[in-house]
């Protein structure tokens, strides 16, 4: 029920409850007695619903008082009456047997009695919306607190994270040591290296280690060539989604901004990224590119898929986050596997 509304029935019905008293303690005192006590108990049920339904604490107090005047003034209506019938015969001089039936109005200390416990309770009511209320606004700043703590984190994080963005600059074009020249090394694009790298996976005859082995040692050799190319940016690369991971950032935050780093990134600089992984340096890269899914863009690329297969990276690499959040749940194990060796890194 809208506040508005609730205010305004509450009004009408004080009103009518208001008169209906009014009723009864003109009937009381000037007219039938029992319609009158009969009148005032009903107002009171009458103001305990209203009260009731509205959540109303004064109406409620209000409710028990008249209910519990109602109450007294019936005991002193027909008290005596029952104590006559119960106790004294009705006979003769009766009611002048009944010397403590004035007592009957010592009951007036009940009704005080009533009273303090109706204001106590309505008291502990009040103490137990302040309470809620004090504990609701403890809460609210909490999370304000929590929002500004994630935003100044944000505010700090974000220069460093873009600088660092535009450092890793993909290189455009690599010396070429798969049929070049050993003495004269000539420079090919970084999408013919890529080709050329993709095509070792197509080593045959050979068990997986050994596989493994001669990739390593041939991907070594276009290293070695390239080193003051690519030895830069893959550790601006690393420490770029490494600063990431050690922020303290949310989790959701995180993958935000892993995303936008993924996305500077493009299939061929995700195939140099996969062939890195076969050296000792570029391992360490591996729980980065499985937790982040680093390699959802290169997913059509057989060559690239293949080769990440043949050194041990997972299929949650190439996954964007709904999927990635579906492998955690299904393989809970890998990712607590993954989230060991991030803790080391």
């Amino acid at each position: 029920m809208d506040s508005s509304l609730s205010k305004s029935y509450t009004l009408k019905e004080s009103v009518v409850i208001t008169l209906i008293i009014s009723i009864g303690l003109v009937a009381v005192f000037s007219a039938d007695v029992s319609i009158g006590i009969l009148v005032i108990f009903f107002s009171g049920c009458v103001s305990l619903n209203v009260a009731r339904r509205t959540h109303d604490p004064i109406l409620a107090g209000v409710g028990g008082l008249i209910f519990t005047l109602a109450v007294w003034l019936g005991w002193a209506r027909w008290g005596a009456k029952i104590i006559q019938i119960a106790v004294v015969e009705v006979e003769g001089e009766a009611l002048g047997q009944l010397g403590q039936l004035g007592d009957l109005f010592g009951g007036i200390n009940a009704l005080f009695a009533s009273f303090a416990f109706i204001g106590v309770a309505v008291a502990a009511y009040f103490q137990y919306r302040t309470m809620r209320l004090v504990e609701e606004d403890s809460k609210l700043q909490r999370e304000e607190l929590k929002l500004q703590r994630q935003e100044r984190t944000r505010q700090a994080f974000e220069p460093l994270f873009f600088l660092l963005l535009e450092r890793v600059a993909p290189p455009a074009d690599l010396f070429d040591s798969f049929g070049g020249s050993a003495s004269a090394p000539t420079l090919i694009r970084k999408s013919v290296a890529a080709q050329r790298l993709g095509k070792m996976v197509t080593i045959q005859g050979v068990s997986r280690d050994e596989h493994v082995k001669a990739l390593s040692q041939r991907y070594r050799e276009f290293y070695i060539d390239n080193e003051a190319i690519l030895g830069p940016h893959f550790r601006k690369l690393y420490h770029l989604f490494k600063f990431i991971h050690r922020s303290e950032l949310g989790d959701e935050q995180k993958r935000d901004y892993a995303t936008i780093a993924r996305a500077a990134l493009d299939k061929d600089d995700l195939m140099h990224l996969v062939v890195n992984t076969y050296t000792d340096e570029g391992k360490y890269f591996i729980p980065l590119i499985e937790y982040y899914g680093l390699l959802k863009h290169a997913g059509g690329s057989k060559e690239c898929k293949q080769l990440a297969e043949l050194n041990g990276i997972r299929e949650c690499a190439f996954e964007g986050a709904r999927a990635r959040s579906a492998f955690w749940e299904q393989n809970p194990q890998i990712k607590s596997e993954i989230e060991g060796l991030l803790k080391s890194i």
